[in-house]
């Protein structure tokens, strides 16, 4: 679909697209099944039973994938990684289900977002508190601020994402990179890490997408 607005939520109104390459990899990555979209963006796939699978989207020429995992609404987001065109790994408990969950929104341009970088995790002296430095490659104009997101397994947000932090500024501008502390205080359970996601945002509009 044509997401018009760039927010990677297909909207009343944002049309299919054509000539999107869908193929179908086994859990292994490997190609079982190609399909080309329809004008109506749509397409199908007879699957084995059982096993696990990915899709992987290609855009035509003069578009790029928009933003993942975006909204509440499984059935109105884009699923395949922008910089790679894959979905996560979908479970056998889909082979036989008549789904249209799994599609892709496509933006003109060619170019996807640039990852935000988490550059640094400085633990205040004096005290637990977490400071993060971030780096934000991607033109300011339209960003107001930085959600922060933590979790103890690698997912994307929302769920079972923390948000920590919302629409947050640098709290540092003499210094290099975005600062923002994390006040919380808290440590991962015993024996497990925290996993920490930034995404844009812009209060106008939203949620830019994670980076």
């Amino acid at each position: 679909w044509d997401d018009q607005d760039g927010d990677g939520v297909r909207g009343t109104g944002e049309p299919g697209v054509g000539g999107v390459v869908v193929s179908l990899l086994d859990g292994g990555g490997a190609v079982i099944g190609q399909r080309t979209t329809q004008a109506d963006g749509s397409y199908s796939f007879g699957l084995p039973a059982g096993g696990s699978f990915r899709l992987e989207f290609q855009p035509p020429g003069g578009y790029a994938l928009t933003l993942q995992g975006q909204g509440g609404d499984p059935t109105r987001d884009s699923d395949p990684d922008p910089a790679t065109g894959l979905t996560v790994l979908i479970g056998p408990f889909f082979a036989f289900a008549d789904s249209t969950q799994w599609g892709a929104g496509m933006i003109p341009g060619g170019s996807p977002p640039l990852p935000i970088q988490i550059q640094g995790l400085n633990l205040i002296p004096g005290s637990t508190d977490i400071q993060f430095n971030l780096a934000d490659p991607n033109p300011g104009s339209s960003v107001t601020g930085y959600n922060v997101y933590r979790a103890s397994q690698p997912a994307p947000p929302p769920a079972p994402w923390t948000l920590l932090g919302a629409n947050v500024v640098d709290e540092d501008p003499t210094t290099a990179g975005i600062q923002w502390t994390d006040p919380t205080g808290e440590s991962p359970p015993p024996g497990g890490v925290f996993y920490f996601q930034v995404t844009a945002y812009n209060a106008a509009s939203g949620t830019e997408g994670p980076r």
